[in-house]
Formats: structure tokens, C-alpha cells, sequence
């Protein structure tokens, strides 16, 4: 059963098309529970130096009229680091709960309200930590799966994150 008034949600997109999956996952499986309006705020990739400053806005600058238009909104919700300060800082602006569909820094794991993280990324439990099992994405299962069939994944060494 739908809520007759949608949750109005912020969704924090970088430019990596497999954040934005992940986040659309999450707002996929909520929409199939709930209306929900999705704010879309696009962030552009930035050199090193504006990655800086936005973290130097986040701890030294007290308002900003940046994200005025998402004031209201019941939650934020992205994926990637580089939605990670754009966000707190909107929460920390408008009080807006904040959403990542990732296992942030550790020292940013605190500022977030939620967490969707993926068991493999071995995160100590905590209040506001969701495990997953992988990362979020859009697919559903269509329960027709035959028992006989299987799937070998075959990848490489991922020096980034395991």
C-alpha cells in the first residue's frame, strides 16, 4: 500500500555510472513500497583543488545558499566520496538526513544517518549500518531460476578497495 504523499528525496549523483545503479537501487526498492519525488543533484567531476575546497566550505564556511532548494526534502540519499561532502553539508545546513549506499572514510562513517554497506567490505556494526549482500543495484528477481544453470564470475585483482 502507497502513501498518498510522496517522501521527497534528494538524490546525489556523480558522473560514475555505477554509483548512480547503486543509488537507483535503493530508490527503486523504496518506490516499490512508498510514492517518492527524486530531487536529482548532478555534481560535476573536480580537480583535486576543488575537492579541497569543498572540504574547507564544509568545515569553515557556516551557510551556504548552494542547496537551498533541496530544504524540506526528507532525506538525501548518494553513492561515491565525491557526493559525500556536498551531502553533509546540506545536512549540515538544512538537517537533512543523510544516505550513502557505500562504506564511507572511517572518519565520516559517524556523520551519515544511514549506510548501505556491502558485507565484503568487513565494517564493524554499528547503529547506523545497513549490511548488504554486494552492492546495491537495480536488479529483481524474477523467481524463475533453474537449478541446473549456473553463473562463474571470472575477475581481476582490485588493488583499490580488496
Amino acid at each position: 500500500m502507497k502513501s498518498e504523499t510522496p517522501l521527497q528525496v534528494a538524490a546525489f549523483l556523480d558522473t560514475r555510472p555505477g554509483h548512480v545503479k547503486q543509488t537507483f537501487g535503493i530508490l527503486d526498492a523504496l518506490h516499490r513500497l512508498t510514492e517518492i519525488q527524486i530531487f536529482q543533484v548532478s555534481l560535476p567531476h573536480l580537480p583535486v583543488q576543488g575537492e579541497i575546497m569543498n572540504w574547507i566550505k564544509y568545515f569553515i564556511t557556516p551557510t551556504s545558499n548552494r542547496f537551498a532548494d533541496l530544504e524540506g526534502c526528507d532525506f538525501m540519499i548518494g553513492t561515491g566520496s565525491r557526493t559525500h561532502v556536498p551531502m553533509l553539508t546540506c545536512k549540515k545546513q538544512y538537517n537533512i538526513p543523510a544516505v550513502t549506499c557505500m562504506t564511507p572514510t572511517p572518519m565520516l562513517i559517524d556523520t551519515f544517518d544511514l549506510c548501505f554497506v556491502p558485507q565484503h567490505d568487513r565494517v564493524a556494526d554499528a547503529k547506523n549500518i545497513f549490511f548488504t549482500t554486494g552492492p546495491p543495484n537495480r536488479s529483481q528477481s524474477r523467481e524463475n531460476h533453474d537449478p541446473n544453470l549456473g553463473l562463474i564470475l571470472i575477475g581481476g585483482k582490485d588493488e583499490k578497495s580488496h
